[in-house]
């Protein structure tokens, strides 16, 4: 017997916005020292039940059960 799970979750997909530009006027070492920053603020702006699941290049995967709650 299939069990299916009707919890529905949020997804929010962050990114910065120009950065290729910014890494390709600032170097790399400013550019990670800036995505490192954005990951730090998106972590620490998370509240109830939101979690960061992940980093991808320079976004964020986030997840949460209710839209406000990932935003």
């Amino acid at each position: 017997m299939n069990s299916h799970n009707s919890e529905s979750l949020t997804v929010l997909f962050a990114d910065l916005s120009g950065f290729t530009a910014l890494t390709k006027t600032h170097g790399d070492q400013d550019a990670s020292d800036i995505a490192e920053r954005f990951y730090a603020l998106a972590q620490e702006s998370l509240t109830g039940d939101a979690r960061l699941v992940k980093t991808i290049g320079d976004a964020v995967m986030i997840v949460a059960a209710d839209p406000a709650t990932a935003i």
